[in-house]
């Protein structure tokens, strides 16, 4: 069971007090040979603790408890060591694809203009997560599962969002009486999103 505070035994209590007095020490130590700065190794101290007091009733006692201490402040570090490869993976991914893309012809900019001004009004009635799944997979390139970790989703809840995020676009577009055909032929950045409005009634532009 959860400690949530609220009347919370006064053994657990007093037991919380001593392992932070016995244990507070040690473990910032470890923490602080393991991180970039005393800042970081004092937020990672918080989050042990945060984990021990909710766990209290499961504690184990003595020489344990410190090494039980230890083994999550690992875990929490191995956790946010994760979550920056896959930043810097993402971020070097999306370097990679400013790397690559051609700027349009300025010639065009002014042909383009309405047709961006469209599509960006239609996404800004989006809520962010929806608008950044869109963009994200749309703009950047990104698999639904890596645009989910972005925005701090699962694969799986990304993949329902989106699906529902399309057909809240197609609608936005609608209701706005957008000339479709015309936004999509002229406009590079509203031609990328035909894949992912894939499942939209609104109809693909003919070739000319």
């Amino acid at each position: 069971m959860t400690n949530t505070g609220d009347d919370v035994p006064d053994d657990a209590v007093t037991r919380f007090e001593h392992l932070y007095a016995e244990s507070l020490s040690a473990l910032f130590g470890f923490c602080i040979r393991r991180c970039e700065s005393r800042e970081d190794a004092a937020d990672l101290v918080a989050e042990v603790y945060l984990v021990a007091w909710r766990r209290i009733a499961r504690m184990p006692h003595g020489q344990e408890a410190r090494l039980w201490l230890f083994a999550v402040a690992h875990r929490l570090l191995a956790n946010q060591e994760r979550a920056l490869r896959r930043q810097r993976n993402l971020g070097a991914r999306l370097a990679q694809h400013c790397a690559d893309s051609h700027a349009p012809d300025p010639a065009e900019f002014l042909d383009r203009r309405e047709a961006a001004r469209v599509l960006h009004d239609a996404l800004a009635t989006l809520s962010p997560q929806d608008s950044a799944l869109i963009t994200l997979t749309a703009w950047e390139g990104l698999s639904v599962a890596d645009a989910g970790r972005v925005i701090g989703l699962t694969a799986g809840a990304a993949r329902v969002r989106l699906h529902r995020a399309r057909g809240r676009l197609r609608r936005a577009l609608t209701a706005a009486q957008a000339p479709v055909e015309p936004v999509a032929r002229d406009a590079a950045d509203a031609a990328v999103f035909w894949p992912a409005l894939s499942h939209a009634t609104v109809s693909r532009p003919e070739e000319d």
